[in-house]
């Protein structure tokens, strides 16, 4: 298990990895400093996702990172607002370590987004898909440091 700080630096870690992967996939994907900074943004959000069942510094930092992330998806698209709210209303009701640190879960969430995403938002589409990526990779580092090491280790 790592406490807030860790998933963070595991965030900035997954981003790296992730930002150099599409960099050499997706050579069109948007590369400028303020896209880089929004994927940043995504993974580290991402990385603290899991945790926000339970009352934490996380889950305060995730609510905290909400605040604008709210108001700016009203602005795009009502569907990717509505789907935001379910999420944080949701995150209330969550045993911890359920349903958000499910593998299967994280990826069906981004998945969601990005779909939402293409049919729904008129601008910057690509941007925005890339950013629910982001915070896939994210999330994923979160159930890794969680729970990867251990299955990784031989049980004796």
């Amino acid at each position: 298990m790592s406490t807030y700080r860790g998933h963070i630096a595991g965030g900035v870690i997954t981003y790296a990895l992730t930002a150099y992967a599409v960099s050499h996939l997706a050579p069109t994907a948007p590369h400028t400093w303020r896209a880089q900074l929004l994927f940043l943004s995504c993974t580290i959000l991402g990385s603290l996702f899991p945790d926000i069942d339970t009352r934490s510094t996380i889950q305060k930092l995730f609510f905290i990172a909400m605040i604008p992330a709210l108001p700016l998806s009203l602005l795009y698209n009502v569907s990717v607002f509505l789907c935001l709210v379910a999420v944080c209303l949701g995150a209330l009701f969550i045993p911890h370590r359920t349903l958000t640190h499910r593998p299967w879960f994280i990826i069906a969430l981004s998945a969601i987004l990005a779909g939402i995403i293409l049919t729904k938002v008129e601008h910057h589409r690509l941007l925005f898909a890339m950013c629910s990526a982001f915070f896939c990779a994210g999330a994923l580092s979160h159930w890794f440091l969680d729970f990867g090491f251990r299955r990784l280790m031989p049980k004796k």
